[in-house]
């Protein structure tokens, strides 16, 4: 077999892992694998050489081992550490004041997803619980941040006023007159956080969520990184500084590089 078609297989097939894993897309990574060797194994059938063709599929099969070992070591499942501090969290929750709430509210329900447009801007996501009580609503939101020295409260409002007016609106937008949105840190389960919005407040919710999409679209994005949000992030270090973002002034950060 010529050399040169096994080097164009093997470079083919690393470049398409290279290309395809960063985006995070996992139908990208085999679309790519397959458009770099096939035509190479066509091309083989077409002049009738089945030898020639399984040749060339051994070799495409032996890279695609190699590259998927290596990014199971970049990338491994989950540590021992890992799944003890999952197991905790979730038997934190289930021994929380919150959990017995949840549990007995009729009708609540998990991952609801919502969608609304402001200032010319689709806004979509998904509740992690959702329960409606006439006028009322009562939003949840769960979090596994690492708390290290903040507060949950802290950390709401630095990290998450936006998100949480998000919800609001998202609400109120569906015909409740009465939100309420709590938070609840898994690492910290009592007290959850707890914040009611009324329908009164919409105009004040609004404009503060205008003020942050005109901020977007001029460019300015405030990085707020950390170990824990960075963590296992494949462009770390390729096209954002991560972590090290928080070591420099910052006026000396690049808007178009002020990521995280």
């Amino acid at each position: 077999m010529d050399a040169l078609t096994a080097v164009l297989i093997v470079a083919g097939t690393v470049a398409s892992y290279a290309i395809a894993w960063p985006f995070g897309v996992p139908l990208l990574v085999p679309v790519l694998n397959t458009a770099a060797s096939f035509p190479f194994m066509v091309l083989a059938l077409a002049r009738g050489d089945l030898r020639l063709a399984i040749v060339r599929m051994l070799i495409w099969a032996m890279t695609l081992g190699v590259c998927a070992t290596s990014l199971s070591y970049r990338y491994p499942a989950a540590t021992d550490d890992e799944l003890e501090r999952i197991a905790g969290l979730v038997s934190a929750y289930c021994e929380s004041e919150l959990a017995l709430r949840v549990a007995s509210l009729e009708g609540a329900a998990p991952e609801r997803p919502f969608a609304f447009e402001h200032d010319g801007v689709l806004l979509h996501g998904r509740l992690d619980v959702l329960h409606r009580d006439g006028l009322r609503a009562l939003v949840v939101d769960y979090k596994t941040n690492v708390l290290e020295d903040a507060s949950p409260e802290e950390l709401i409002e630095r990290d998450y006023r936006l998100q949480r007016l998000v919800y609001a609106l998202a609400c109120f937008r569906a015909g409740a007159d009465e939100v309420e949105v709590v938070y609840q840190f898994l690492e910290r389960p009592d007290p959850a956080v707890t914040t009611i919005f009324h329908r009164s407040e919409v105009a004040e919710l609004e404009a503060e969520l205008s003020e942050a999409i005109a901020r977007i679209q001029e460019g300015i994005f405030k990085p707020t990184p950390s170990e824990f949000i960075c963590a296992g992030c494949p462009v770390l270090d390729i096209v954002c500084a991560g972590p090290r973002l928080r070591q420099q002034p910052e006026a000396s950060i690049p808007a178009e590089f002020a990521v995280g």
